[in-house]
């Protein structure tokens, strides 16, 4: 008589633990300066010139005959000459700077972890018997 016994236990466990934390962090500075500088220089020039000219001339003839002429004579000239010059200069400047900084910082970190624990446990009995 023979007689065989065999069991096989066979018991596979595994675990897979992944973890994956990404942090991102981006900081974004801008710094715009704008400066305008405005000059404006009016000059005015004003210049007047007057002349007046005033002549007079008087003649005066007395004839004495038996008559009398008495003849007069006035002349008056009068010559006004007015001139007005007038200037005016503006000068306007106008300077803009403008300055623009822009800075960016991105900083990524990435850490995975990945642990895989297989546990693999067989047990086999083999029994016979033989008589």
């Amino acid at each position: 008589d023979v007689s065989v016994d065999v069991s096989v236990d066979v018991s596979v466990d595994v675990s897979v633990d992944v973890s994956v934390d990404v942090s991102v962090d981006v900081s974004v500075d801008v710094s715009v300066d704008v400066s305008v500088d405005v000059s404006v220089d009016v000059s005015v020039d004003v210049s007047v010139d007057v002349s007046v000219d005033v002549s007079v001339d008087v003649s005066v003839v007395v004839s004495v005959d038996v008559s009398v002429d008495v003849s007069v004579d006035v002349s008056v000239d009068v010559s006004v000459d007015v001139s007005v010059d007038v200037s005016v200069d503006v000068s306007v400047d106008v300077s803009a700077d403008v300055s623009v900084d822009v800075r960016v910082d991105v900083s990524v970190d990435v850490r995975v972890d990945v642990s895989v624990d297989v546990r693999v446990d067989v047990s086999v009995d083999v029994t016979v018997d033989v008589s």
